[in-house]
């Protein structure tokens, strides 16, 4: 066998080796759906919020959550908010309600949001 021939079926054989050797990656995600969205009150975008429902129970662990959003075009992805804990609720169809703080001001009874918008939907 020529030594190029060699380094060939050498590299191919590393390849494969590798390849059935890789970890796989795992995660946990969760199927929620965007119930309601209210994108300003009275023309006042900084006032917005986010209603997702659980589609299943004890979907609650949301610690170490992102909620994104992308623009029209599916680009520049811009975190709207981080979960820091669970929330409280996790039956089917719970609901979890995250909202920018002017958007507090603007609701009566106040409004208990499980987490704040840091960045409002573009």
């Amino acid at each position: 066998m020529t030594t190029t021939l060699r380094t060939c079926v050498l590299t191919v054989v590393m390849i494969v080796v590798s390849a059935l050797s890789a970890s796989r990656a795992a995660a946990s995600f969760h199927f929620m759906q965007i119930e309601q969205l209210i994108g300003g009150v009275n023309g006042d975008t900084s006032m917005q919020a986010i209603q997702l429902r659980m589609r299943s129970g004890f979907q609650n662990q949301v610690q170490n959550s992102r909620l994104r959003a992308w623009d029209a075009a599916g680009l520049n992805p811009i975190i709207i908010a981080t979960f820091s804990g669970p929330v409280a609720n996790s039956a089917t169809g719970d609901r979890v309600l995250v909202c920018t703080s002017a958007f507090l001001s603007a609701t009566a009874p106040a409004t208990v949001p499980d987490a704040i918008m840091v960045a409002p939907i573009p």
